[in-house]
C-alpha cells in the first residue's frame, strides 16, 4: 500500500506503508517500459 505525496514537473514522490519515500521520474519509467534510454537510472529510496 503506497500513497502519493507530491506531484512536480517531471517526477512524482510516494510513500510506503512503511514510511519509505520514493521519487519516481519520467526517464526511469520510460526505461522500465523500454521507451526511453536505460543509462543511470537509478531509484532513490529515502526513509524517514
Amino acid at each position: 500500500m503506497a500513497k502519493v505525496i507530491t506531484i512536480k514537473g517531471d517526477s512524482i514522490r510516494i510513500r510506503s506503508g512503511n514510511n519509505a519515500e520514493l521519487d519516481v521520474t519520467r526517464r526511469s519509467i520510460a526505461a522500465v517500459i523500454g521507451k526511453g534510454e536505460t543509462e543511470d537510472v537509478e531509484p532513490e529510496i529515502v526513509k524517514k
